[in-house]
């Protein structure tokens, strides 16, 4: 019967005899070295009839995280100032100093319309003049039918009958505006004639210096006028606003007929007389016949005549 071997006893025995494995004359420390991290695979051991150890394997060790790698690197700034603002690109500090300058102008200029005084130069400054509207072209709808049908599409989509109507009135003064001068200066007249039923002299009035200096002294009432006369939708009022400047004018110059009429009123020195014993003056003679003495009828008139003047009883 054949000796058994030691892998046989070992087996029979329940224990691995690891004396003659490899590496087992060298040292823990050379085994596992500090500054290298060494895993061992397991061994799956199989007992049979010729069972022997398997040995370890090693694997390269895991290299250890970097820290600089670990850390996310630092966002460089573009500028930081002193105020403690800090810009990141070109572009932001662009933005970021524009619209402080525009913040300060118009705190500049806020403080200037209330106070008159440039904070920055400590300085008077006088006020900007207020900008002047600029007039706008009034379009003719006669000689621009587009504006007109716009304008017409626009009050009727809106439904706004006003507008609408606005629109129709003013392309009829439009074509009619060539001939308005003489529809004009008929109306007029016939505002004349109508005030001069009442007032005889309006039509000299009108014509005259006290109509424009009334005018001048009642801006109110001369574009009143102004507008009647030029405009067919206030024709109707001429004939009030011509009787309105002329009691106007009246008004104005009643302090010079006050003062006339006070003068004329003052009482004159009456200048004595001497009484006498005729009437001071003679009476008018008589209109009943011819006073004269060749004639009958004559000498009795010459009578009357003295007898009515008191002269028959003076004697000489």
């Amino acid at each position: 019967m054949p000796e058994p071997t030691k892998s046989a006893a070992n087996a029979a025995s329940r224990s691995v005899d690891l004396s003659d494995a490899p590496g087992g004359d060298m040292l823990f420390e050379q085994l596992f070295p500090a500054d290298e991290v060494q895993t061992t695979a397991p061994t799956n051991a199989t007992v049979s009839g010729d069972t022997s150890g398997t040995q370890p394997q090693a694997t390269q060790p895991a290299a250890a995280p970097d820290p600089a790698a670990a850390t996310p690197p630092q966002e460089e700034l573009f500028l930081q100032v002193p105020t403690g603002t800090v810009y990141k690109t070109r572009e932001e500090a662009i933005k970021g100093f524009a619209h402080k300058d525009e913040v300060i102008e118009q705190l500049r200029q806020r403080f200037i319309a209330e106070r008159g005084i440039d904070p920055i130069t400590n300085k008077q400054v006088a006020p900007a003049p207020a900008p002047q509207p600029q007039p706008t072209a009034e379009v003719n709808f006669a000689n621009n039918g587009a504006e007109y049908v716009k304008a017409l599409t626009e009050a009727y989509q809106k439904q706004d009958w006003d507008a609408y109507a606005r629109a129709q009135s003013k392309f009829l003064m439009d074509t009619l505006a060539p001939v308005a001068p003489v529809f004009m200066g008929a109306a007029k007249q016939q505002a004349v004639s109508t005030v001069e039923a009442e007032l005889k002299d309006i039509r000299g009035f009108l014509g005259s210096n006290d109509f424009s200096m009334t005018l001048e002294q009642n801006p109110i009432l001369k574009q009143a006028i102004e507008s009647a006369e030029s405009n067919f939708a206030f024709n109707g009022q001429l004939p009030g606003l011509y009787k309105l400047a002329y009691q106007a004018n009246q008004s104005r110059k009643l302090p010079e007929l006050l003062a006339a009429a006070t003068a004329s009123a003052r009482v004159q020195p009456v200048q004595p007389t001497r009484p006498t014993t005729t009437a001071a003056t003679l009476p008018p003679p008589d209109a009943a016949g011819p006073m004269d003495l060749t004639t009958s009828e004559g000498r009795k008139n010459l009578i009357k005549q003295f007898e009515s003047q008191g002269l028959d009883k003076v004697t000489f």
